[in-house]
């Protein structure tokens, strides 16, 4: 009888440990994929409220989410998702002045670098190039992983293409891989629900969240 009673409380251990761990998996605490929770505390649903998301399709080696931050105040929103779009980098890189690749950029998402002129200008210019939505890259070299807000910067100038800001390491990632793949874009979607699909979601391994 006592043996039996110990084998019960053995079961009702092991029950409680497989349940515990299974909440884990479920909580992406021990998922091999990088959970959404920040060292400050901030969940996913605080990332995902201010944020927009975008997964690079091709080429398969940096196949993985970004998180970008929209502009503020000057231009359009991600409205909906653009399905296999081409995310193109600019030449001139700062893209403040007439592309030299104009004919690539156009009907695709430009991939600009910070500096030289404004965020305005830069979404100008885009938007004169046929571009269909831009993503700058951070030049800072002392500010790897963290975005910055990009505001109006005073001159009244609009566009209606959404623009979204990515951190200098995605950026430097994204351009060095398709220099060594000789590509002259990736293909991306974006924006992309990342609250949907949770721990799911393929973080790029080279940032920390």
């Amino acid at each position: 009888m006592l043996r039996i009673y110990q084998t019960t409380l053995e079961l009702k251990s092991l029950l409680s440990l497989l349940s515990f761990i299974f909440m884990l998996l479920n909580t992406g605490i021990m998922c091999g994929v990088n959970n959404l929770h920040m060292m400050d505390g901030t969940n996913i649903a605080e990332i995902a409220g201010q944020d927009v998301f975008f997964e690079i399709v091709e080429p398969e080696a940096i196949s993985y989410t970004f998180r970008s931050r929209p502009a503020k105040g000057f231009a359009g929103n991600f409205n909906y998702t653009i399905f296999r779009a081409s995310l193109t980098p600019v030449n001139p890189v700062c893209g403040c002045s007439r592309y030299i690749n104009e004919d690539e950029v156009e009907g695709s998402i430009a991939l600009i670098e910070r500096g030289e002129c404004s965020f305005v200008t830069k979404a100008v210019r885009a938007k004169q190039s046929g571009a269909i939505a831009a993503i700058i890259m951070d030049n800072d070299f002392t500010n790897d992983d963290h975005l910055v807000d990009m505001v109006d910067d005073g001159t009244g100038r609009e566009v209606d293409i959404p623009v979204s800001f990515i951190s200098r390491k995605d950026g430097v990632m994204i351009k060095r891989t398709l220099e060594r793949l000789q590509l002259l874009h990736a293909t991306i979607n974006i924006p992309v629900n990342i609250t949907k699909y949770g721990t799911k979601v393929r973080f790029s391994p080279w940032l920390v969240w």
